[in-house]
């Protein structure tokens, strides 16, 4: 018990000294919430739509310090059975969270078929932040 609990305050020592310089971000986006801590950085997530021709996006988060751009992006992929090729990705929403602000919004994006990625952008930002996408089945 002795050595978990030493080992547990040697965790925290590190966290504190390696989040107070270079900062640090804990969590998979689009499946976790992501846990921000002075970051400068960038995470990154998508999802495919096969059946739906929309996507609702989801995002949740209150910007403690810093400042987070969201960027979504849609790419049409194409197909191969029309032999169409994929366009190009395209910006379809981007808006920049100051300190202070909430993220709080779900929007139905009605691009059609294909890419939808979600961006999150950090400088020096602190807060959680969560995306979330419809179910795999709706999709």
């Amino acid at each position: 018990m002795r050595d978990l609990l030493g080992f547990l305050v040697f965790a925290v020592i590190v966290f504190f000294v390696v989040g107070e310089t270079i900062g640090w971000n804990v969590g998979i986006a689009g499946s976790t919430p992501v846990m921000v801590y002075k970051r400068d950085g960038a995470v990154a997530t998508e999802r495919q739509t096969v059946r739906a021709p929309q996507m609702e996006i989801g995002l949740r988060g209150r910007v403690r310090a810093g400042e987070v751009e969201v960027r979504i992006v849609h790419q049409d992929m194409g197909s191969f059975q029309t032999n169409r090729p994929p366009e190009t990705p395209r910006v379809i929403f981007e808006q920049t969270f100051l300190r202070g602000q909430a993220l709080n919004m779900t929007r139905t994006f009605d691009e059609g078929h294909g890419r939808y990625e979600v961006e999150l952008r950090f400088r020096e930002a602190s807060g959680t932040f969560q995306v979330r996408f419809p179910s795999g089945a709706d999709l």
